[in-house]
């Protein structure tokens, strides 16, 4: 098991670049709240407030797939652009549009590599490991 306790502040800045590198370059990140508690031994809340205070929406989610929960930070804009670019496709899947809508259904759901949204998620993420095609 590893030892946590002595993490050092570049560590902690290397997990945290999964939250800190939303803008408008990158739509959507997150960390399991353990992550957050338990290894950044920082507060959610606190986390979410600093994302919100630099103009990105945040939200936690204390029971989703993953079990822990998760703390969500996007760029609203960001993911509107990405979301309505592949409109058909999202709209096709029966997904929201709306980007607040749109976090809360990859928060509650596991998508697949073959589901039409897959791509389209990892692109949020800036996963270009799976591109998708314009």
């Amino acid at each position: 098991m590893t030892d946590w306790s002595t993490i050092s502040a570049q560590e902690k800045a290397e997990i945290l670049r999964s939250l800190t590198s939303v803008g408008p370059k990158k739509a959507v990140g997150y960390l399991p709240l353990y992550t957050i508690r338990d290894i950044l031994r920082l507060q959610p809340e606190q986390v979410a407030r600093e994302a919100e205070d630099d103009g990105l929406r945040a939200l936690i989610i204390d029971t989703a797939r993953i079990k822990s929960g998760a703390l969500y930070v996007y760029h609203q804009d960001t993911l509107s652009r990405l979301l309505l670019k592949f409109e058909e496709i999202v709209v096709a899947a029966n997904a929201p549009i709306d980007p607040d809508k749109f976090i809360e259904l990859i928060a509650h759901h596991q998508f697949e590599p073959n589901h039409p949204l897959y791509r389209i998620i990892a692109s949020a993420f800036n996963d270009n490991s799976f591109p998708i095609s314009t």
